[in-house]
């Protein structure tokens, strides 16, 4: 793991305070937003898939059903006319809770359907009709209050554009201090997601917010600046749960699963591993042929099951796959890249510069030495002295934000290449409605 991003994590850790875990099953959590919090199938222009964080909150809460009722493009206007919208406002009910994250697509003002269809003025105030508080206020929150439910203010998350000082850049104007203003004046909780992302972003550096971000199969295209990949999907529906902890501690935040941590930064199991390689490809998990020491009940189950038949992960002699042991810097590199095969994005060839790694009785397999040699020769995996030394070095455990560093990286050799000599997609490229 990068320094910065230890960095980070422990950030985020310091902040976790035990909460009661409310039992009662019947209150709902709405998400009404936008691409970055949708869900997402798959997806033929992605090499990494987007995601939304409303994919994974409700991994982090318990005790409350998530329905995530963001869509892709829409703004705070536009998401009015969907059944989406229809869904919150038939079923909402008192002691709900309705999260509300606008703000990238309101901005949208560049041609005649845009601004009839998504653009709000980020001027005016709640009772101004066309801004932007008027529309979250009159669309959003007025309603979710009228039925006794509880509204809950998002500002968007940053979009990776850095400066030439290596810093994050504004990329939402007016449109996030909107919420924060409008949050105070009506005395509702904020999660402030810009700052959350902005501060994660320039504590790992525009290299390390790679991870975080979907790529798209035109290597060209390179990096979608705007929308996340599933893992970061994943960690920025942690960082949520976090704000929600804080900012909303006697509401939503009571239901919030006191184990983020664990999620964040311990070591990732083989299991656990497997789940994250499988997403971050955009394979759909699904299947029933499994190792015989991988019960049905696993919560990676069929992502396991689904790597076995892709070629991705192998078992034992035993026929057993052990998705519960610590991942080992073997296990990273086998599965890796066999994962990187499939995806056509490497070539694992069976001599290396870097057989000091792997050499003679080091080597459990000539695939695994070579799977090491490739990725340090690629330099998808940078060796450390403590790592490099010693016949114990392949055990060394990963941790599990290690996964999408080492992914991402294969990608990133050959999107830089190319990315260089192209035109950055425009905001409207990137977001279209869909």
């Amino acid at each position: 793991m990068k320094l910065k991003k230890i960095a980070a994590v422990a950030a985020a850790a310091a902040m976790l305070m035990p909460a009661a875990v409310n039992a009662d099953d019947s209150v709902k959590v709405y998400i009404a937003g936008d691409s970055t919090a949708c869900n997402y199938g798959e997806d033929e222009n992605y090499a990494l898939p987007r995601g939304g964080w409303g994919m994974y909150l409700g991994k982090y809460i318990d005790g409350a059903e998530v329905i995530n009722c963001a869509k892709s493009g829409r703004s705070s206007k536009s998401l009015v006319a969907e059944d989406e919208y229809k869904e919150i406002m038939d079923n909402i009910k008192e002691g709900d809770y309705l999260l509300i994250q606008f703000g990238h697509n309101d901005a949208k003002n560049s041609s005649d359907e845009d601004k009839q269809l998504r653009y709000t003025d980020p001027e005016g105030d709640k009772d101004t009709e066309g801004s932007f508080k008027n529309s979250l206020y009159v669309n959003y929150i007025k309603p979710a209050q009228e039925k006794g439910a509880h509204p809950i203010l998002l500002t968007p998350i940053s979009r990776r554009k850095f400066g030439d000082d290596g810093m994050v850049t504004d990329s939402h104007g007016l449109y996030d201090d909107d919420v924060r203003e409008l949050a105070e004046e009506l005395d509702i909780p904020c999660l402030d997601m810009t700052k959350t992302t902005e501060n994660l972003y320039n504590m790992v550096g525009e290299e390390g917010s790679k991870d975080y971000h979907a790529i798209f199969k035109d290597t060209s295209k390179g990096f979608d600046n705007t929308h996340l990949n599933r893992m970061g999907a994943e960690y920025i529906a942690a960082f949520v749960t976090e704000e929600l902890r804080l900012k909303d501690s006697d509401g939503l935040g009571a239901y919030v699963d006191t184990d983020v941590l664990s999620v964040l930064a311990r070591e990732a199991t083989r299991g656990e591993f497997t789940a994250q390689i499988v997403r971050l490809m955009g394979i759909e998990a699904s299947g029933s042929d499994n190792f015989g020491d991988v019960a049905s009940d696993d919560e990676n189950y069929a992502a396991i099951s689904t790597a076995k038949a892709a070629g991705i992960v192998c078992g034992n002699e035993k026929g057993e796959f052990k998705p519960d042991d610590p991942l080992t810097l073997q296990d990273m590199a086998v599965i890796t890249a066999r994962a990187l095969e499939k995806a056509g994005v490497l070539e694992i060839k069976e001599s290396g510069s870097a057989g000091n790694i792997y050499s003679g009785a080091q080597a459990p397999s000539t695939y695994a030495a070579a799977a090491m040699d490739t990725l340090i020769d690629n330099n998808i995996i940078v060796m450390g002295e403590t790592v490099a030394v010693g016949t114990s070095a392949p055990k060394a455990p990963v941790d599990n934000m290690t996964t999408a560093d080492i992914f991402v990286k294969a990608y990133s050799a050959k999107v830089d290449a190319e990315q260089a000599a192209s035109k950055e997609m425009s905001i409207d490229e990137l977001e279209k409605v869909e």
